[in-house]
């Protein structure tokens, strides 16, 4: 049997599986059990060899049911998983705490019959909501493990736990899979996950395609996509591309294409705002398609590296008080980066790109869209003249976040 297979069929058995983040060298990995399966004896293993703290990843649609609602405390926390309110089954004995309690928790959380009454807060389980359209929409371990559970036929609740060295720190590979493997517990990477699901699924719609689109920096052809997740339109433009048959996939084009992914940002790319470098390098990475005649542009709808118009525009009042811009997302309870490349890898591979040369400065984004399994030939910076007014912006991507700043693009006597 494949990993997969294997792994779904431990699931259904009420066997620990572990996900690794990736089959990359010092990835880390989280234990997986299936809530409706969970016992005491469960519980007690996964408590045992993991000993992270205990998590449920759940659907959205478990979460609305039970009226699960986030955690006042996940202002604090700069992580991109959606931390809900802990909970314990209403009917638990005594604290809540042992295993056998906090198997029942697991077990009401799974019930498809369970009601809100059902619960008390907070308790000892910590619900995360999953992603809609799972390691589509995100590449994470609460989305992977919503998918794995749907996959094995069974309630999209999933207990879940980081895997701890003994001192502590987190497991990594490759003494993660050997762990693993010590302890007969079968092995899935995200990456395979995500790959099974590109094979059979696809989360976008084609509503228009190749529509002539001419631009100052050349002639291009615009598609507009949905998504089936949340119907949220995106909008790509290519150049040098052959037009395809109706609305099917293009075949897989062997070349390397020029490619931006380039979320939008309303300040920047449309009023020309200073304080960032977004509309600069939204032009800069048209004319260099428009130069070499061959590429694509998908503009994704991810405002303010994903919080929003309204939360951005907060950011930047907290930036006038003296956080940078990490800092501000931090402080309105967001992590410093929740941008997602599902969708935007899925719209080059309708469009036929396999292999890329992306024009970015950013190492998650790399990161972000090989997990998708188109791969990337080669990484071309976008750097464009900072300003007195995007400097230390800059200075933060480069310094906090990883981006490819060379430092003739800071100069420090601005």
């Amino acid at each position: 049997m494949d990993r997969l297979t294997t792994v779904i069929e431990a699931l259904r058995q009420g066997q620990p599986v572990l996900l690794l983040a990736s089959d990359e060298p010092d990835s880390e990995g989280e234990l997986l059990l299936l809530a409706e399966t969970a016992t005491q004896e469960g519980v007690n293993r996964l408590l045992t060899l993991a000993c992270g703290n205990l998590r449920v990843a759940l659907a959205g649609e478990h979460c609305d049911r039970l009226a699960l609602t986030p955690e006042a405390a996940a202002s604090r926390r700069p992580t991109n998983e959606r931390a809900l309110i802990p909970v314990d089954a209403a009917r638990a004995l005594t604290t809540g705490i042992s295993a056998a309690e906090r198997a029942r928790t697991l077990r009401t959380l799974a019930d498809p019959g369970s009601r809100p009454e059902d619960l008390s807060r907070p308790g000892h389980v910590f619900p995360v909501r999953a992603t809609d359209g799972g390691v589509l929409a995100r590449a994470g371990s609460v989305e992977a493990a919503v998918d794995l559970a749907r996959l094995a036929g069974c309630q999209p609740a999933v207990a879940v736990m980081g895997v701890l060295d003994e001192a502590g720190e987190f497991l990594r590979q490759p003494a993660l899979a050997a762990w693993a493997a010590g302890h007969g517990i079968a092995a899935l990477s995200i990456d395979d996950l995500i790959a099974h699901r590109r094979r059979t699924e696809c989360l976008i719609e084609p509503l228009e395609l190749d529509v002539p689109m001419p631009t100052r920096f050349g002639l291009f052809s615009a598609h507009l996509f949905r998504s089936k997740v949340d119907a949220h339109e995106t909008v790509a433009l290519s150049i040098g591309l052959p037009a395809g048959a109706g609305q099917a996939p293009r075949p897989p084009r062997p070349e390397v294409i020029p490619v931006r992914v380039h979320s939008e940002c309303l300040t920047g790319d449309v009023f020309h705002s200073l304080r960032c470098d977004c509309g600069p390098q939204l032009d800069h990475a048209l004319g260099i398609l428009g130069e070499r005649g061959l590429g694509v542009l998908v503009y994704l709808r991810q405002e303010g590296r994903g919080i929003g118009l309204a939360n951005k525009l907060r950011a930047y009042r907290l930036q006038d008080s003296g956080l940078d811009t990490v800092e501000a997302n931090q402080a309105l309870g967001f992590a410093d980066d929740l941008r997602e490349y599902g969708i935007g890898a899925q719209v080059l591979t309708h469009l036929g790109v396999r292999r890329m040369a992306l024009l970015s400065n950013n190492p998650r984004k790399l990161r972000g869209l090989a997990a998708y399994g188109i791969e990337i030939a080669e990484q071309v910076p976008i750097e464009v003249p900072a300003t007195a007014s995007n400097l230390r912006y800059l200075m933060t991507k480069r310094d906090k976040l990883g981006h490819t700043l060379s430092r003739a693009a800071l100069p420090e006597d601005l």
